[in-house]
């Protein structure tokens, strides 16, 4: 019973652990990504925009929630300054295939099955992590947990300059 309820903890509570790997300020391993498998969608141009890079698994409640509006969000912006990218952390390819398709998920989707890219590169102990990335490839933003719905992330966090980046209040990431 005690190691069936540290299972449904770890399950219910995979957005709140973090470790410090790939912070603001750090480049980000871009062709690493360009080197996993492609899901669906054709690859994006991934030099030259803000990038949003959403770390997920279709195991994990909060990021199945915030996927929808991930999707959205990919249909609003700027297809010439920003894109959303998504990594599945899952280890089946064609479960995340059903999955993105029964949602309708159509932003570019990558898989890091074996992980390399987000325990051994960016050191991801947990799920949801999304990353800003500046056209340059450097982190601007870490977010540990499910984006909120309500929270225009480009709008509010990126906005069209770098000074406008530095002064907008961004969300509490901490827990």
């Amino acid at each position: 019973m005690f190691f069936m309820g540290l299972i449904l903890q770890g399950l219910s509570s995979c957005s709140e652990q973090t470790r410090d790997a790939a912070m603001e300020g750090h480049v980000f391993p871009l062709q690493s990504i360009a080197s996993l498998p492609l899901l669906g969608a054709s690859a994006p141009n991934l030099g030259d925009k803000t990038l949003l890079i959403n770390f997920w698994a279709t195991w994990c409640a909060p990021c199945r929630e915030e996927m929808p509006y991930l999707q959205r969000l990919s249909e609003q912006l700027d297809p010439d300054r920003f894109a959303v990218i998504g990594v599945s952390v899952d280890d089946d390819a064609n479960l995340v295939r059903e999955f993105l398709l029964q949602y309708r998920i159509r932003f570019p989707n990558y898989l890091d099955a074996d992980k390399k890219l987000a325990t051994d590169r960016l050191g991801l102990v947990s799920y949801p992590q999304t990353f800003i990335v500046s056209p340059d490839g450097m982190i601007t933003r870490r977010i540990d947990k499910a984006i909120p719905e309500d929270w225009d992330l480009f709008e509010n966090a990126i906005g069209s300059d770098s000074e406008a980046q530095s002064s907008m209040p961004l969300p509490d990431t901490n827990g």
